[in-house]
C-alpha cells in the first residue's frame, strides 16, 4: 500500500494530487465526506517513526526515486494524530527488486559513515602523534586537569599512549618531580617562567 492522503476540499485533494503526481480517488462513502489520493505506490519500503523538533513522533516513508535511481524519506504523518500534509497512513509496498536495492543502499550507507569516523580517527592520531613527537625533549606547562597544579613545568622525558588510548606525556618538574599527564592538559614553552626558575 503507498502513502495515503484525504482533505475536505475535492478541488485541494485534485491539486495536491496532481502536484504530487499522484492517483485521485474521490470521496469516502463512510462517516465524514473526505476527498483521497495517494502516491509512491510500488516504492515504499520501509516506514518508521521518529522525533520531531517540535518534541512530538512524526512518521516516515523510506521511498525509491526511480529518475535519480536512490532512496529518500517523506514524513506522511504524526504518531500524536495530528495528520502532516492531511497523511491519513500508508505501508511498505516495494516488489523484492526495489527492496534488494535497498539493503545494499543502507550497507552503502553504513560503510561509508564507518570509513568517514575511521578517517576523522587517524586524522586526530596523525595530529596527536606529531604532537608528542615534537614534544620530546621540550619544556611544558600544566594548563588543564585536576591532579597536577596549574602552571608546574618541566621537561618531556616520554610520550606514548594512556590505557584508553589518549596521548599523554612523561615529564619532569622543575622540582625534580615526576608527573604523567594527558597531552591536552600541558602546553610546550619556548622558556621556562620565571617563578619556574627561581624553585
Amino acid at each position: 500500500m503507498p502513502i495515503h492522503y484525504a482533505c475536505d476540499s475535492e478541488e485541494r485533494a485534485k491539486e495536491l494530487s496532481l502536484a504530487a503526481n499522484g492517483e485521485y480517488f474521490g470521496a469516502t462513502a463512510a462517516g465524514p465526506t473526505r476527498f483521497r489520493w495517494r502516491t509512491h505506490t510500488g516504492l515504499c519500503v520501509s516506514s518508521f517513526s521518529r522525533a520531531s523538533t517540535s518534541g512530538d513522533f512524526e512518521r516516515v516513508m523510506v521511498v525509491y526515486n526511480e529518475a535519480a535511481e536512490t532512496f529518500g524519506e517523506i514524513v506522511f504523518g504524526s504518531v500524536s494524530g495530528v495528520p502532516s500534509s492531511f497523511a491519513v497512513g500508508g505501508a511498505e509496498d516495494a516488489p523484492a527488486t526495489i527492496r534488494a536495492r535497498y539493503s545494499q543502499f543502507r550497507d552503502q550507507m553504513a560503510e561509508a559513515k564507518r570509513q568517514a569516523k575511521g578517517l576523522a580517527g587517524r586524522k586526530v592520531w596523525a595530529a596527536s602523534d606529531s604532537r608528542l613527537r615534537r614534544l620530546k625533549g621540550k619544556p611544558v606547562e600544566v594548563i588543564g586537569g585536576t591532579a597536577i597544579r596549574h602552571g608546574t613545568a618541566g621537561d618531556v622525558f616520554w610520550t606514548g599512549y594512556g590505557e584508553k588510548g589518549a596521548p599523554r606525556i612523561g615529564f619532569k618538574g622543575t622540582d625534580g618531580v615526576c608527573h604523567w599527564i594527558n597531552l591536552d592538559n600541558v602546553r610546550e614553552l619556548k622558556e621556562y617562567p620565571l617563578f619556574a626558575k627561581a624553585s
